[in-house]
């Protein structure tokens, strides 16, 4: 069932395969292109693009690869070689599909195995005889564009290194593209005389929102007749596909495949927050980027926003809204629970004394008969040298 024309679409608009009419030029991307477009055209040698999975690298390829078929020029014509799965068991095997893609005969498939006549020298020897040739003969600027980068083995990259030796007094005569995840810098670190020789290092960034949408709002383009583009998403749908996929484009795409399915499974002709919040929670993405609360958080934010904005446009509902009368709220008296704080231990007299200390008694009495008590208003002033009520004065001594 062609899906797509129950929703007045001409085509299939999120497909998963990589195809370059749907390559979305996305800011970050177009300066990945011309980086390597640049690169490529002087001849640098090593250019490197790592992103994490799902960042667009296997669409870039794609799309290189025809942006160059594309191009009708004699002088500086491009030829591109791809290289899908460089996982390789031994150096032979790796030299002999690189012979097989430049077309270099004499060279079994990959598949069956290598030519066990043929030596990795005479290989190696072969393919520079090819480069020199194209490059300096034809004129020609030969590309090996190598995806999934981060499964070569470090004899790979060896020989990688060795080929870009090839090389006349101007510039290289291989140029060589690859494409992988953030693992690759790990081998890039433990072989520095590889690390050293990379012209170009890009790395891809997720989507920001701004960009989802014009991802989403291109495809639909593509894939409809020209003056009737179905607006399929709410502005709070795309929010919601932003925040479930995390701008990654593959998430994206398999995202807007589930909704629209949705859509059509539930009759509907516009897909909204709530729908793609759903389709989100049932997919692998939602394991690791769904946040239902942040969603929520989100949701109450609009609406305040929203609110807000109708008491700046209508006065008399400002007016009202100030007019409410709200209860008073009652507070409770707060009580204080006092602790007692604990008496000190009594030390036990010793035999023949009393528990009280003789000097110690002696100047508290000292000092109460010096200090003079504090005056009452009304009363006679009473002298300093006076003898306080209640206290014997001392008899003269003889």
């Amino acid at each position: 069932m062609d899906y797509f024309k129950i929703l007045n679409l001409s085509r299939e608009p999120f497909s998963n395969s990589p195809e370059p009419n749907f390559f979305f030029q996305s800011p970050t991307h177009v300066r990945c292109l011309q980086k390597l477009e640049l690169a490529i055209r002087l001849r640098r040698g090593l250019n490197v693009v790592m992103g994490r999975v799902g960042t667009g690298k296997t669409t870039l390829c794609r799309h290189l690869i025809a942006q160059f078929a594309q191009a009708n020029e004699e002088a500086d014509a491009v030829e591109t070689h791809l290289l899908m799965d460089p996982a390789f068991s031994t150096p032979l095997e790796f030299l002999s599909t690189v012979a097989l893609g430049f077309g270099i005969n004499g060279k079994r498939k990959r598949r069956t195995g290598p030519d066990p006549d043929v030596t990795d020298w005479q290989l190696k020897e072969n393919i520079k005889n090819y480069l020199f040739t194209k490059g300096v003969g034809e004129k020609k600027i030969v590309v090996l564009l190598i995806d999934e980068g981060q499964k070569l083995p470090d004899f790979c990259l060896e020989i990688l290194r060795e080929f870009l030796n090839y090389e006349t007094n101007e510039n290289k005569l291989l140029q060589i593209v690859i494409f992988g995840q953030p693992e690759f810098q790990q081998l890039l670190n433990r072989m520095e005389n590889v690390a050293d020789r990379v012209n170009l290092v890009h790395m891809l960034e997720p989507l920001s929102f701004k960009e989802t949408r014009g991802l989403i709002q291109f495809r639909l383009n593509q894939a409809s007749e020209p003056g009737h583009i179905p607006a399929l998403f709410t502005r709070p749908a795309l929010l919601a596909i932003y925040q479930a996929t995390g701008g990654y484009p593959r998430k994206i795409i398999t995202l807007c495949h589930q909704v629209m399915l949705a859509m059509i499974i539930q009759n509907r002709s516009k897909a909204g927050w709530f729908l793609v919040r759903s389709c989100a929670s049932r997919l692998a993405i939602a394991d690791t980027t769904w946040r239902p609360r942040s969603l929520r958080r989100a949701a109450l934010l609009a609406i305040l926003a929203g609110f807000l904005v109708l008491l700046a446009i209508h006065p008399p509902l400002t007016d009202w809204v100030k007019g409410l009368s709200l209860p008073a709220l009652k507070t409770a008296p707060i009580k204080t629970a006092v602790t007692p704080a604990p008496e000190a231990p009594s030390t036990p007299a010793a035999p023949g004394t009393s528990g009280t200390d003789p000097a110690s008694t002696a100047a508290k009495t000292s000092d109460s008969a010096t200090t003079p008590a504090p005056a009452t208003p009304g009363a006679p002033a009473t002298p300093a040298n006076a003898t306080p009520p209640g206290v014997q004065a001392a008899a003269p001594a003889a």
